[in-house]
C-alpha cells in the first residue's frame, strides 16, 4: 500500500509539472502574438 501511495504522489507531481509547463508554453505563444 505504501508503494502505491509513493507511485500515486509521483504521478501526481509529474502531471502537475506537465500541466504547468503546458500553461507556460501557451502563455508564451499568446505573448508573442
Amino acid at each position: 500500500m505504501i508503494l502505491m501511495k509513493i507511485v500515486n504522489s509521483s504521478i501526481f507531481k509529474t502531471l502537475k509539472s506537465l500541466r504547468d509547463s503546458m500553461r507556460l508554453h501557451q502563455n508564451h505563444q499568446n505573448n508573442r502574438r
